[in-house]
């Protein structure tokens, strides 16, 4: 399995895995993009795979169906699974190749995350649940849940390899930054990913590992980060949920 990625909109990565002349689309916001690469690359569309239903992930999805009449899976209402999906369901994204549906509500309560195993490599298509160095709004201002869902993340292999919906990496290292100012590891990512964003034109994708060292919203237990955010917001921070609500309540107001 290849992947490689389409931008659309301003920050939006669309991401294709490619199997030979076969193709699965993750989150296709716009159709045009999608629909020129098939073309000019003589691929077959076989599945769409969707995250959640806001439209910079779904728009796209109408029109490709014209293009080619593919099944949509997801919990969105224009996924067209049979059943919606919960959490540990396996199914085949393409004959030898499964997915594993890791439910992951909060920044919508539709939100799935797809693990996908092959060719000795595991990959996490996440959406806007987790982000590098960040997370997604949590719209439905429900905490507990969007904690949740990233703590069912953040248990997954070390090594599995992150692609998320958009390109936040660099403002999502100065909040953490601005937030955790003593993990050197946060101090030398930013170098890093800076040199990768001008030479590569992305940051993605990332690994768990790396997020678990410097993502602040997978370290809602560390208690360096809490007395931080004590600090900051002028509360007693001493609990994970607490530091997940008032890191998201900094981050949304954050410039």
């Amino acid at each position: 399995m290849e992947i490689c990625h389409l931008n659309a909109f301003k920050d939006n990565y669309i991401w294709l895995l490619l199997f030979g002349s076969d193709v699965i689309v993750v989150d296709p916001g716009e159709a045009k993009v999608v629909a020129d690469y098939i073309t000019a690359n003589h691929l077959n569309l076989r599945a769409i795979l969707l995250t959640h239903g806001h439209n910079d992930h779904i728009g796209g999805v109408e029109e490709l169906l014209i293009f080619a009449n593919v099944p949509v899976y997801g919990n969105c209402d224009i996924a067209q699974s049979n059943k919606e999906f919960v959490d540990g369901d396996i199914f085949t994204v393409i004959p030898g190749v499964t997915a594993e549906v890791i439910t992951t509500p909060g920044h919508t309560y539709d939100g799935i995350s797809y693990f996908i195993a092959c060719d000795n490599e595991k990959y996490l298509f996440c959406g806007d649940t987790l982000f590098a160095a960040g997370c997604g709004r949590v719209f439905t201002l429900d905490f507990p849940l969007m904690l949740e869902s990233l703590t069912k993340i953040g248990q997954l292999p070390l090594e599995t390899k992150i692609f998320p919906g958009h390109e936040y990496t660099l403002n999502n290292l100065k909040f953490a930054s601005f937030v955790w100012p003593n993990n050197q590891d946060i101090t030398g990512r930013i170098k890093h990913e800076t040199l990768k964003l001008k030479d590569c034109g992305i940051t993605l994708p990332t690994t768990l590992v790396l997020e678990k060292k410097t993502n602040p919203f997978l370290c809602t237990n560390d208690e360096d980060l809490q007395n931080n955010l004590s600090k900051l917001s002028n509360i007693t921070v001493n609990s994970e949920l607490e530091c997940f609500i008032q890191l998201r309540k900094l981050k949304d107001s954050f410039h």
